[in-house]
Formats: C-alpha cells, structure tokens, sequence
C-alpha cells in the first residue's frame, strides 16, 4: 500500500519467512540489528552503524541528536499526541506499541529544530498501523496539524474506501481490504478512474483487460489498427498505419510512429542500445547511479545559440536488471528533465505538458500516448517512453557534428568504439564509462551486462 506521499506498506505471506532481506528485515521471528529503526542512508550504503545515541532513561529508549539533550526533551510537547489516552489512538494504545512511532518523532522533531515534519510522518504511520489491524482512530488533522488537501471533486476522510467503486471494477474487481485508512475519497456521485474524480458517465474503455482513460488512444498489435477512447462512444477503432518513412516502435506496451529521415540513437533499459550510424549491442546497466552523456554537439560550449547535450542518468537500484534512466536534455537558454516515473521538469521547475523550454523547444506528449517528446525541429527529436526507452532522432544537418555514447553520426558504424584520444577495439561498456558526466554525482562504479536479453516486437 503507497499513499502517494510519505508511507509504503509491505505485506507479505509466512512463505516468505526468513527469505528477505533490507530496511523491512529479514522475516526470521526475532527482531535483530536489521530489524531496528535505522536511517535509510545507512541501508543503501550496505553499512549499519550506530550513531552514538545520548542517554535517555526516562523515554526508555535512545535517539541519536546533534542538539543538546534538554532541546530533545521540549520534542515529546509536539509528539504527546501518540501516547495520550483520551487522544485520538486511544482505543489503539493497548493493541499497538506508540513507542516506535515516538521514537521516530522525537528524532525527526529534533533533527528539523522542532518543525512538525517528522510529528506529521509518524502521526501518519501511526494512523496506518492502527487501522491496518481493524482499530478505529479518531480524527486529528485540522487547518494547523498536517492538513490534508484533496484533489477537486474529492474529500479527504479518516476513515476513506478509496478501493471501492472505481471505473476499473466492472470488469476487474478489485481486492479491497475490509479496513478503512485515512486520505482522500471521491465526493458523492463520483468515482475514481485511476486518476481523478469522474462522473461515472466519464469512465474510459477497455480492451484485452486494460483501462483506457476517456481521450487516450492506442495503436494496437500489428499497428494496423488505432482505437480511441470517446466520452459516451466507448472505444472506437479505425485502420491505420505509421505514415511513410517511420517506424512503428513498442516500449512498455505503448506504440507510437518514429520518423527515419535523419539518424536514430535509442536506448533501451534491459534491451539494445543503437548508436547514430547503427552499431548495436546490449545496453550496459550501471550496478550504482552514475550519469552518462548520450548526444552533444561537436566544438560548441553552453553559451553557443546552438548548444545541446542529452544525459541519461541512471538512479541507484543494486537488484534491478534493467534500470529506468532519468533523462535530461540541456539546451544554452533552458532544459527538460522527464523523471523515471515521468515527472516533467522545464527549466528546474515542475511542469506540465505541453510547455515550452525555450525559444524554439517544446515538450509534449505524443498523440494519443504516454511518450514524451523534446523536440528542437528540425534539428533533434528526444523521445522518452513510459518504461525508460530513449530515442534520439538528428536531422542530417548534424552529420558529423554529435560526439557521446550514441556516435559521432558520420556513417561508418565501426568508429563508434573508438575512445576520446583514439583508442581502438573498446566495447559498448568502454563506451559508457567514457562518457560518464563528470561531476554529475559520484560515478564511480562499473558497469556489468545484464544476464537477461529482452525482445522488443511490435
């Protein structure tokens, strides 16, 4: 269970007892080092350390604080709520232990110098516990403690069926647990498609077993076929094809047209990676984060009107095998991040779609699809797909003017494995580690080759 904000919740079967490992614990029976309330840092740097905790009989437990001890005890006034009896967790005091959730409050308290941050996290997870075991929990947010402000159309509730009768029900019924939690629900004579609040009149479509919200489009199998989603029309199919000179592309069960004037570089998390002039080989997957450069323009600096640069930044995920790359694409008077989840980002701020970056640049999204495109017509296309697919398209105005991992763009594919300073016979993992970014984060992990080969068909 994700709250869309500040808590994840696992739950697994006993067949999983003593099989797991990380922040959740190893699922053994007993609780051990692992199993203790440990900042998530210390985790991901494969290290568990002990902070050298000040001691604090009289909380029964100990919390580790760069303030001095009698400022950590001012904490316990914006945390009593957790423990009080008549308070809201009451009836969940004798069920459920408040003591970690105390302890959480008070460190978090005391590392932000008593902002109500941390009170409001544990507050929260508090709240979630408690109704996780079938305990009611009074209300206890208003406009001056964590309040909690809900999309149009909704509410929010202490106690919200937010899995109850959604559009996707119908022919999928959902799982629902029979505890309530607290967040926002539709207001009466809505319902929620996934995304907002409709009127069920405004419910989209399905086919093969997928949701398509109202005004989404989608190229079937064969990409012969494109359906669209209308209001009151259900899902209406007509013949298509991709337009002459594209290429009909699959990433993560989303199909769009790519032009082929011009040169392509792609990369595909898990799958191949395709250079300007058509070298190909398996994509390399960082093991931890590192920033690769994939396309600049040859002999031009940040200030020059015609300057770009296209990073793939990879996020650290040890046990992934096909990483989801950040993908940022700087321009001399502006730049687009999409994020892994595709977050837009135009020019460090939030965005949404369509925006412009900056004179003569463009985000939006492909027609009828989840795809994101940057485009600088007619020089560079960047398009972005919902499961970390990149593909670059260059006009023939930049042959022989791009340097980075995707090629220098002159042709001869055999020249895309040789290094900056003229080293020969380098491989696609030769390739990468040289055109990390430098500075970018620390880059100073290697790269393996993932075991497992994807196919991509359309």
């Amino acid at each position: 269970m994700y709250d869309w904000g500040s808590q994840v919740r696992l739950t697994v079967p006993s067949t999983f007892h003593g099989q797991l490992v990380g922040l959740c614990g190893a699922f053994g029976g007993q609780v051990g080092p692992l199993d203790l309330p440990l900042d998530t840092r210390s985790w991901s740097r494969g290290l568990v350390t002990n902070p050298c905790p000040l001691p604090q009989p009289s909380l029964g437990f100990s919390i580790s604080c760069p303030t001095q001890l009698a400022q950590i005890f001012n904490a316990p006034k914006l945390c009593r709520l957790l423990q009080a009896p008549d308070g809201p967790f009451g009836r969940c005091l004798g069920h459920i232990s408040p003591k970690a959730f105390l302890r959480i409050c008070l460190q978090d308290v005391c590392h932000t110098h008593g902002q109500d941050l941390g009170l409001c996290d544990a507050l929260t997870a508090y709240t979630a516990a408690c109704q996780e075991a079938g305990i009611p929990v009074k209300l206890w947010r208003g406009p001056r403690l964590c309040p909690l402000t809900c999309p149009p159309r909704s509410h929010y509730s202490i106690c919200a069926r937010t899995c109850d009768g959604g559009c996707v029900q119908p022919t999928s019924p959902a799982h629902c647990s029979t505890q309530c939690y607290e967040g926002c629900e539709c207001d009466p004579g809505f319902i929620f498609d996934g995304t907002d609040c409709v009127s069920q009149d405004h419910c989209g479509c399905f086919h093969s077993g997928r949701y398509i919200p109202v005004g989404e489009a989608l190229i079937l199998p064969g990409c012969q076929e494109r359906c669209i989603c209308l209001h009151g029309q259900g899902l209406q199919c007509q013949p298509f094809s991709c337009p002459q000179g594209t290429d009909c592309i699959l990433d993560g069960g989303v199909r769009w047209c790519e032009p082929r004037e011009g040169a392509t570089c792609r990369l595909v998390p898990g799958g191949l990676f395709t250079t300007f002039d058509g070298f190909s080989g398996l994509t390399p997957i960082p093991v931890m984060s590192c920033a690769y450069e994939l396309a600049t323009l040859v002999g031009s600096r940040p200030q020059d009107p015609d300057w770009f640069h296209v990073i793939a930044d990879f996020l650290p995920c040890p046990s992934c095998t096909a990483l989801k790359p950040r993908v940022i694409i700087g321009f001399r008077d502006g730049c687009a991040a999409v994020g892994t989840n595709q977050e837009i980002w135009v020019n460090g701020q939030p965005a949404s779609l369509p925006a412009q970056v900056c004179k003569g640049v463009v985000v939006r999204w492909a027609e009828g699809s989840r795809v994101v495109i940057i485009e600088r017509s007619p020089m560079l296309r960047v398009l972005v797909g919902p499961e970390g697919a990149v593909s670059l398209r260059a006009s023939p105005a930049l042959r022989g003017r791009l340097r980075a991992a995707c090629g220098n763009y002159n042709g001869i594919a055999a020249d895309d494995l040789i290094l900056p300073g003229g080293l020969r016979d380098a491989s696609l993992v030769d390739v990468f580690q040289a055109c990390r970014v430098r500075g970018f984060n620390n880059c100073t992990e290697k790269l393996v080759i993932p075991a497992v080969t994807q196919h991509f068909t359309v």
